[in-house]
Formats: C-alpha cells, structure tokens, sequence
C-alpha cells in the first residue's frame, strides 16, 4: 500500500469509531432516544469513512471489483445466510455467558440492548430497519472498501484476522468483542470467497434480523420469563445452524467453488496493519473510551 493510501484508510477507522461513540451520546443527550436521528448517525459514521477511505486509494480497480455483483456459485447464498445466522448465535451466546461472568442476567443484558423500546418509537419494524441499514453501511466500508486495500499489500489470513480486530474495537464494549471478532472475520471471509460484498452483505443483513427477532421476543415476552430459557435454546440452535453450515461449505468445497488463500506471512502481515498510525491512533481512542467508560 502506498503511504498516504495506508495512513488515511487507518484514519477512517478512527473517524468511524469517533463518530460512532459521539453522535449516538450527543442525539440520546440533547434529544432522546430518537430513532430517525440515530439511524442517521450510524449511516453516516460509515459512509463519511468510507468516502475518506475510497478517495484516498491511488488505484480503485480492487475496491470497485469487489463492490460489484457477481452472481454467488451453487450453494453460495445459502452459505451466506446460514454463515449470518450462525454468526449471531455465536455472539449472543458468548455475550450472555460472559455477562454471567459480571453477575448480568439474561433479561438485564437483553433491556441493555433494547433502548428503542423505551421510547414513543418502539415499533418492533425499527428493529429491523436498524439491521438492514448497519449491515449495508458497515460492509461496504469494512468489507467493499478497506478490505481491498489491505488485501494489495497482505495475504488473506492476516486481512480476515485485521477485519474481525477491527469489528470487535468498533463495538466499543470489552463484553461483546469475542463476538463481534467471530463475526468480522466470518463476513470478511464471505466477502472474500464470493469476490464480492454483497454476499457479506446478506450474511450480515441475516444475522442482524436474528438479533432483532431474538431481542423482539425476549422484549414482548419478557413476562413469562423467556430470557431464563433464551441461553440454552440458542446453544442449541448455535448446533443446528453450525452443522448446516460446515456442509454447505463443504458442498462448495467439492466443486471447487472457493477459492485458496493468498500466501500471509501470518503475524507479521497482522503487525504491517496494525502499526498503521491511523490504525494505532483507532485503537488508543478505544482504549480511552473503555477507560472513561469504567470511571465516568
């Protein structure tokens, strides 16, 4: 990667992140919980990066390649979709078990992640509006437009691990970062074998609208005591879902439609990103949020 096409996609991670955590607290404090502005805000937190880093590549040929469509093999959507679902199973597994860990129970954790239901506009469609715009937004900055360029100067193992790094430290929160970190890697790979972001698109967008459901009905039922019983059914369908999935990839597998990794160096590739200064810059305002977070 050219210098000044590296320093400013690192830079647009920490313009994303600082967005991110200003403009939620600046609407939720000067307006309420407002869900038009909110939904604004998380569009804009990623496209005003996006834009930063797509001006700022020299050559554009990877990243308008991989922003294109191109029609998934036999099995591809099917992969896509199930990678998606499975991924958010994952997550709100590992979320609920860590906040166990923190004396959180299960109905604590899901109000937590719920504030749209406190407000005149809880209608449980926003829910799902909220899904489909963060997976558009976040995939085509993470996936169409940073991950291209990464991938001009590393392997394909180093830019996975650096795409779920770099998911898990936008999430700002220390409890949800094993799961954001399996999923940033599981969408950059759908991106990856498909040549395309729109796979990974799908794959989020389906495990967005699992978590909008899930939440929606530990909400609406949240009086018979659903979020007791939540943890185990998800284990459970964590199972079902991970073993349609293996298959699935398996199946493409067999006829050869993934491709193979381009050569890494492994951790040294991970460290050439990462010791981007923008990159660095990205991770110290994560760092001092977690801080404030803690004493504030």
């Amino acid at each position: 990667m050219k210098n000044r096409t590296a320093l400013l996609s690192g830079l647009s991670l920490f313009v994303c992140f600082c967005l991110l955590t200003g403009l939620s607290r600046l609407i939720i404090r000067y307006v309420g919980i407002s869900p038009p502005l909110l939904l604004l805000a998380e569009v804009l937190s990623f496209a005003l990066p996006a834009l930063l880093a797509y001006y700022a590549a020299e050559d554009r040929t990877a990243i308008k390649h991989r922003l294109g469509w191109k029609m998934p093999p036999n099995g591809g959507l099917l992969f896509a979709i199930l990678l998606g679902i499975t991924t958010a199973m994952f997550a709100l597994s590992t979320n609920i078990a860590l906040g166990s860990l923190i004396g959180q129970a299960n109905g604590d954790f899901f109000a937590a992640a719920l504030p749209l239901a406190q407000s005149r506009f809880g209608a449980h469609g926003v829910y799902f509006v909220f899904a489909a715009a963060a997976a558009l937004v976040e995939e085509l900055f993470l996936r169409g437009v940073l991950m291209p360029i990464h991938e001009e100067g590393v392997g394909t193992s180093a830019c996975l691990l650096f795409a779920g790094l770099t998911f898990a430290l936008l999430q700002g929160d220390p409890l949800r970062m094993i799961g954001a970190f399996a999923a940033g890697c599981a969408f950059a790979y759908t991106a990856y074998i498909f040549d395309s972001v729109w796979p990974a698109v799908i794959a989020h967008l389906a495990g967005g609208l699992y978590l909008s459901v899930t939440m929606w009905m530990t909400d609406v039922y949240a009086p018979f005591g659903i979020a007791n019983y939540f943890f185990a059914c998800n284990l459970l369908g964590l199972l079902l879902f991970l073993y349609l999935t293996v298959r699935t990839a398996q199946g493409m597998l067999v006829r050869d439609s993934v491709p193979h990794f381009v050569k890494s160096a492994g951790l040294y590739d991970l460290w050439l990103l990462m010791r981007n200064p923008g990159v660095l810059v990205f991770a110290v305002a994560f760092a001092a949020k977690i801080v404030l977070d803690m004493i504030g």
